[in-house]
């Protein structure tokens, strides 16, 4: 209880201190960056019921001072692979942030389950998405941060935050790249995150290895012996079977127009940090799973 209660009071307390003057936009996004970057990264898999439990708990206090009742509605069991401290914080202070805005009121908490995400709506009366916008900055970086999204809509009872985090179901990379070095490299980035690498050392052999592993995500290197990375890239996007599939270029050229015109979802310019690579995968995945249509490239069940 006292942990919650000392998570509460610095959630409210860093709301306050952002809304201060020196602390526009811009400073708040490289303060909160230094802070998530000293912290590190411990993805895990988690039940989303509990950790929203404890949120509710750290603001129940706030909200019992303003009138305000939090009801919480669980279909299934959704279990979130994120960093748990990170998603408390980013719920708490969501939760404090809504509780203030809507005084007298009940803040319906539905979660769920669905395809590759851990689903947490969040309904409360108020006046209207505009006036909690620049509030919820904070949570909206946490949510991008975890590699999930949150929006914020109206609805009939007022207004709508929609939080959405990545399942533990397992991504497959395909890591294309003559570099052993590269390739043991980007595999230790991965190896924290929900990304699971399929290493190809042998480009004259990376078409054949996407057909038969059908990963959701691919990294390209381009300057490669046998086939380049262009050549690959356009056999992927003119193939039906690959055509969908986001690949993201990673090189040391500066072709980004050009990777763009063919197709590429990212481009990135070599070196590479581990939250660069991360980040590209993340929104090229949520950029990927939020087109209508896309089909399931998960590889199929074992057994």
């Amino acid at each position: 209880e006292q942990r919650r209660a000392l998570e509460g009071i610095a959630a409210v307390l860093w709301e306050r201190r952002l809304r201060q003057p020196g602390h526009g936009p811009a400073d708040h996004a490289q303060v909160l960056s230094d802070e998530l970057e000293q912290l590190g990264v411990r993805d895990q898999a988690f039940a989303l019921e509990e950790v929203v439990r404890e949120a509710i708990a750290a603001t129940a206090g706030l909200a019992s001072a303003r009138g305000v009742h939090l009801n919480l509605n669980v279909q299934g069991y959704p279990e979130a692979f994120a960093d748990e401290a990170i998603t408390r914080q980013l719920l708490i202070s969501l939760l404090g942030l809504l509780v203030q805005h809507g005084d007298h009121g009940d803040i319906e908490v539905g979660l769920r389950h669905e395809g590759r995400w851990a689903l947490a709506d969040f309904v409360a009366p108020g006046d209207g998405p505009e006036d909690l916008e620049m509030q919820l900055l904070t949570p909206t970086r946490l949510a991008t941060h975890l590699g999930g999204q949150l929006t914020l809509e109206p609805s009939e009872a007022g207004l709508r935050v929609h939080l959405r985090l990545p399942t533990a179901q397992e991504e497959t990379v395909a890591i294309v790249d003559d570099n052993p070095r590269t390739l043991r490299l980007f595999e230790r980035y991965l190896e924290p995150y929900r990304y699971r690498p399929i290493l190809i050392q042998d480009s004259a052999k990376a078409l054949e290895q996407i057909h038969s592993v059908r990963p959701g995500l691919v990294i390209l290197d381009i300057m490669m012996r046998e086939v380049d990375g262009w050549g690959i890239l356009q056999a992927l996007r003119t193939d039906p079977a690959t055509r969908d599939i986001p690949v993201l270029i990673c090189s040391v050229l500066n072709d980004a127009q050009l990777a763009e015109s063919l197709g590429a979802a990212a481009y990135l310019r070599k070196p590479v940090s581990q939250g660069e690579l991360v980040r590209a995968l993340d929104q090229a995945r949520q950029a990927r799973d939020a087109e209508p249509g896309r089909p399931d490239r998960r590889p199929p069940a074992s057994g």
